[in-house]
């Protein structure tokens, strides 16, 4: 599946310091980088684009931008994350497509997903368990892939209702 430039990720990529974010966004990780540095560069980079932080994780960062979730590299190895994600989700069969995340577009590295609503630590535990488990199962038994990851409320969100995955760079076969 071919992706394009979408209007948002141009928003992002026109901005006054997107030279500066860039230059950080292809440092390499140094192994003594703790997660609270990884938290401050995330809130340092998205201060420098002028867009809301959602989060971030080691090697990316995610911003909003015009009600969308924009997925940044942190380091340069996110930019292989993105790549990762972007090749999985666009080779889901259909079927399995409506529990992930969509994505609405890529380019310059970054990684534009329609944005769902933060699922509850509580609800991830009680009220999403059984399908949680279920889904995991059911793309496992399809793709042949086991997805990693996928322990954490933050890696799940909720969009019109139905519980769906956010972070699927990590998996095996």
């Amino acid at each position: 599946m071919s992706f394009s430039e979408h209007p948002s990720i141009r928003k992002i990529t026109s901005q006054l310091n997107w030279g500066e974010v860039k230059h950080h966004m292809n440092e390499h990780l140094q192994d003594i980088c703790t997660a609270e540095d990884h938290n401050k560069k995330a809130l340092y980079l998205s201060n420098l684009l002028g867009f809301p932080l959602i989060g971030n994780g080691k090697f990316r960062f995610v911003i909003e931008v015009d009600g969308a979730a924009a997925k940044l590299p942190l380091y340069s190895a996110g930019y292989r994350d993105n790549i990762e994600e972007r090749d999985f989700w666009g080779g889901l069969p259909g079927s399995l497509k409506p529990h992930f995340a969509p994505i609405l577009g890529f380019d310059n590295g970054i990684l534009l997903f329609k944005k769902a609503a933060h699922v509850s630590e509580r609800d991830f535990h009680q009220v999403y368990k059984q399908k949680r488990i279920t889904l995991i199962k059911k793309i496992q038994e399809v793709t042949g892939f086991i997805m990693e990851d996928l322990e954490s409320h933050v890696q799940w969100g909720e969009l019109k209702g139905k519980l769906v995955i956010l972070d699927f760079s990590e998996w095996t076969v």
